[in-house]
């Protein structure tokens, strides 16, 4: 099962597990040769009157083999090491592509750290699993097949004492894996809830220091590292007991061959020489049969990492293009819900429900409401992460669903309260939905944005590395970047989650200049809790418990003296008693 969808996953192996095969039955067929003229060398020696030459001659023919094996096994090996490393390659690719198509469903649903052990560890065991099979199991395979033919030919009752010990010896190899296999599964989970948790605390680093918790992390990370050692320590153990079987019989095979091939000696069925091509011969058997109990067992290891990373190509994207999906260049940005519903997949209860709103092109919107109100929700059918349940969704009279899902996103920009910032260049975190962009426009965007100045004070201004999630900067400043990345991509649907909550009074009161002028060429949707900030809106919607429950102007809201009113009046008491 596990080497079939190795080759679903990467058809080229066909072809990697073809060329190994002959290439490793040429190397066995060549191996093959210096036993043969050691047999003919020690039988002339043994023969009255033999000729020096002819000693001499078998002599330089084991020479000649041995030079050509040692040079076409170099060869292979160097072929199996690349070959190994560009499976690996390409495996990361798909891996990455496939990721990358999946959508945000399956990224909510599975921690990124998990699933970069997945993907490291699984395509790492992936690459070591092809390399074994090519460079040990083919050859291994192949030697004890070629050599128990050759003992079967040369004298039957040979190759039939080693024919009768392999079956004990396979079944006492798969006995020893199977009663390991729960030792491999504590002993992986143990590894990769370690990896985790290395992976929390390094990710996390600014509030294990902010709450002085290194001594805490260290000793939860030690604690693992030590049940992950046991664990290894036990599987060793079992794994040294359960071939303790095996290695009885593969010697007890040995000695049989030994004292049936002295008596064939003694009785003249065969020459010296023949005992001596039997005797090496078994022992490269002993040898293959080692190494293909090695290869079982490693097959137990990796299994379970190689399947868990293959399992994510078993993942599809949310929605694909429909066959007659519309190709759009740019939208004008008229918003439509038309009775929208939506659940959460594995919920029952909707998080929006009966969304009836219109929001004309280049005007702004603002969505208003307490925690848990569906605001973000909507935004996330808006940026069709998700699909409605029930109504539709439109932009310029259209069903989202039924535009390309590339040409549709490409539209739309979003500023979040959590701005994600790349570890590359303040430059390239603002162009990073426009790689093409000159520094003219970079620049243009950055101030804008009122985030030139700020960048122009860092140590090497646009070209400075902001480290990983933008750690050397601030949260007013990543979010300013944020929105200069945003502004840079001129899109007709201009999305602002919560943008201005970490910026201060000054730099809020210049976004929110900018975001008055924004509405000429852009449509705008607003979240926000600070009701302050929404003042120009053009129109404002509250949200509670997944519905509309008052839409209005800002000041025709206020007159109603409605939840918004109440909304209002909270905050304005708190920021008097500030």
């Amino acid at each position: 099962m596990l080497i079939r969808r190795m080759v679903e996953a990467l058809p080229e192996l066909r072809r990697v597990f073809w060329i190994s095969f002959f290439v490793s039955l040429l190397v066995e067929l060549l191996k093959l040769a210096p036993p043969f003229l050691l047999k003919l060398a020690i039988d002339v020696l043994l023969v009255p009157d033999s000729q020096l030459i002819e000693l001499l001659f078998i002599l330089g023919g084991v020479l000649a083999a041995s030079m050509v094996v040692t040079l076409v096994e170099e060869r292979y090996i160097t072929y199996t090491v690349n070959t190994a490393f560009n499976i690996e390659v390409t495996l990361l690719k798909q891996l990455h592509q496939k990721l990358m198509s999946l959508g945000m469903r399956f990224h909510e649903s599975h921690p990124s750290g998990e699933l970069e052990h997945t993907v490291k560890h699984g395509a790492r065991q992936f690459r070591e699993l092809v390399w074994f099979f090519q460079e040990r199991f083919v050859g291994a395979a192949l030697q004890i097949a070629l050599t128990c033919a050759v003992l079967l030919t040369l004298d039957p009752g040979s190759g039939l004492i080693y024919l009768a010990f392999m079956p004990l010896v396979v079944w006492l190899v798969q006995r020893s894996s199977a009663r390991l296999q729960p030792y491999r599964q504590r002993y992986h989970e143990a590894f990769r809830r370690s990896s985790w948790t290395l992976s929390q605390s390094l990710r996390n680093v600014r509030t294990v220091k902010d709450y002085v918790q290194e001594t805490n992390e260290i000793g939860v990370y030690g604690e693992q590292l030590g049940t992950y050692q046991s664990l290894a320590a036990d599987r060793q153990t079992a794994e040294r007991d359960g071939t303790r079987g095996a290695d009885f019989l593969l010697s007890l095979a040995r000695v049989s061959l030994l004292a049936y091939a002295v008596y064939r000696v003694q009785t003249g069925a065969i020459t010296p020489g023949t005992l001596v091509l039997f005797m090496t011969l078994s022992e490269k058997v002993v040898s293959s049969l080692f190494r293909l109990g090695r290869l079982y067992n490693y097959l137990g290891d990796a299994r379970m990492a190689v399947l868990q990373m293959l399992d994510l190509f078993t993942y599809q994207p949310d929605f694909a293009d429909r066959p007659d999906a519309r190709t759009v260049d740019r939208l004008q940005g008229r918003i439509e819900l038309r009775r929208i519903s939506f659940a959460y997949p594995g919920t029952v209860t909707p998080a929006v429900e009966g969304l009836d709103l219109r929001v004309p092109a280049k005007s702004s919107v603002a969505l208003v409401g307490r925690s848990g109100a569906g605001k973000t929700t909507v935004v996330k059918l808006l940026l069709r992460h998700y699909d409605v349940t029930s109504g539709a969704l439109a932009v310029d009279d259209l069903d989202v669903r039924d535009y390309r899902v590339a040409d549709y996103r490409r539209n739309i920009a979003v500023v979040s309260q959590d701005v994600e910032i790349f570890d590359r260049t303040v430059r390239e975190n603002i162009a990073y939905g426009r790689r093409d962009a000159d520094d003219r426009e970079v620049i243009d965007a950055a101030q804008a944005a009122y985030a030139h100045d700020f960048i122009d004070r860092l140590p090497d201004g646009y070209a400075t590395r902001v480290g990983e999630r933008g750690f050397k900067l601030s949260g007013g400043q990543r979010q300013r970047i944020g929105i200069a990345r945003a502004l840079l991509l001129k899109p007709s649907i201009l999305i602002f989650d919560e943008a201005t909550s970490s910026l201060d009074t000054e730099s809020e009161q210049l976004i929110q200049r900018a975001l008055s002028r924004l509405s000429a060429d852009h449509t705008l949707v607003i979240i926000a809790h600070r009701l302050s900030t929404i003042r120009n809106a053009d129109w404002v919607v509250v949200m509670d418990a997944g519905r509309i429950v008052e839409a209005d102007t800002h000041d025709n809201l206020m007159r109603r003296q409605g939840m918004f009113h109440y909304m209002q009046t909270l905050q304005h008491e708190g920021a008097l008693r500030a």
